[in-house]
Order: C-alpha cells, then sequence, then structure tokens
C-alpha cells in the first residue's frame, strides 16, 4: 500500500453513519482502517459497507479501545511504509477531523488524534513523533 496518510478508526457497536464516515474519510485520499472491536453479529451489514473503501480487522470479543488501537497500528504499521501519517477517528463521526486537520496531517509526525475534552466542549489534537 503506498498511500502515505491512513486512517484508523476503532469500532465498537457502531451505527449506520460508519460506512458514510468511512467514504467521507475516503474522498481525502486517506486509505482507512477499521478494527471492529467484537461487535455483535447484528453489526455485520455496517462493517459490510464500510469495506467497501476500508480494510477491516475483527476482535472476536470487546478487548477495549486501547487493544484495538495496538491491533490498528500493528496492521498500518507492516503494511504501510514507516513514514506514514496515521489520523484516529471515532466511528461515530461525532470527532470528525476537519479540514485544519487533515492539512496538518500532511505534516511528518506518525500519529495524529483528535478528541473531546471532557466537561469542555473543547476539541483537540496531539501529534505523536514515532
Amino acid at each position: 500500500m503506498q498511500n502515505r496518510r491512513v486512517a484508523l478508526i476503532l469500532a465498537y457497536q457502531p451505527n449506520s453513519d460508519m460506512a458514510q464516515l468511512v467514504q467521507e474519510i475516503k474522498d481525502t485520499g486517506f486509505q482507512i482502517v477499521v478494527v471492529d472491536d467484537g461487535s455483535s453479529p447484528e453489526k455485520e451489514e455496517v462493517f459490510r459497507m464500510a469495506a467497501k473503501n476500508a480494510v477491516i480487522l475483527k476482535h472476536n470479543e470487546n478487548r477495549g479501545k486501547g487493544r484495538a488501537l495496538k491491533t490498528g497500528l500493528d496492521y498500518i504499521y507492516s503494511k504501510f511504509s514507516a513514514d506514514c501519517v496515521v489520523v484516529t477517528v471515532d466511528a461515530d463521526g461525532q470527532h470528525k477531523p476537519n479540514g485544519k486537520s487533515l492539512q496538518r496531517s500532511r505534516k511528518s509526525c506518525r500519529l495524529f488524534s483528535t478528541w473531546k475534552q471532557e466537561n469542555e466542549g473543547r476539541y483537540s489534537t496531539a501529534e505523536q513523533i514515532r
């Protein structure tokens, strides 16, 4: 896989909006990896739709966000170049990276994440050089 920008989506019991989220991110030029962290069989259709535009990795049981992150990063580090940029995105689309975040992700950092700070309603970003 040649693309240097990869979106990593960690998903447990996602709603049907995840397929649209995957499409929106794909349209920005990112490769996409989704980790199904042990979702129920009722969610198989959501992952099947997302698989049209993403690689889907699956845990047979819920192992938690940390393990899902490790699974996704291990896959990415084994399949993509060492200088790729990884952007983590919430499966529900609530904390999607905006245009500014995606522009910043073009820098040569290894991991870029967006999250909402508790009780403040603000969005924060962090970059980690590996």
